[in-house]
């Protein structure tokens, strides 16, 4: 379990300041499960609460609470003490958007002179609620510096 607060503070070319304020709780887990000595199972969640507010003068333009969740299960099979193969899948679900697949699959090897690992992974990135969220005429002012 964690539970954070931080905050960041931008200051535009007027001098105005933007401030964002992140306050979270974050609920993780993992748990393995060896049915024998040749293959262990992975599952693994988490659960996220954010509240993303966002001010630029006294009072907080918005601040909504924002949820994401994660669940994945995977195994290992290994082939002696020095090499094996694994597979990820995870489920990434995010509150007003639609859920996403990761998925790698892995397989390694190892002597005294060599150490190779060959993955094939899917996987994709999400922008932040900062960057989600942020008002377009502060985007627009940003690029217009340049």
């Amino acid at each position: 379990m964690r539970l954070s607060d931080s905050k960041r503070t931008q200051i535009a070319p007027d001098a105005s300041r933007e401030r964002w304020r992140l306050p979270e709780v974050l609920l993780t887990g993992t748990t393995e499960w060896s049915p024998s000595n040749s293959l262990t199972w992975i599952a693994s969640g988490s659960a996220r609460s954010q509240r993303v507010s966002y001010r630029v003068g006294p009072l907080p333009e918005f601040q909504p609470r924002r949820k994401a969740a994660r669940v994945g299960l995977g195994f290992r099979h290994p082939f002696g003490s020095r090499s094996g193969l694994g597979a990820d899948a995870a489920y990434d679900a995010r509150e007003t958007e639609p859920g996403l697949w990761d998925a790698r699959a892995s397989i390694w090897s190892q002597s005294t002179k060599f150490r190779g690992r060959l993955d094939f992974e899917s996987a994709h990135e999400r922008p932040t609620w900062i960057d989600k969220l942020t008002p377009q005429r502060t985007l627009f002012q940003s690029f217009n510096d340049r």
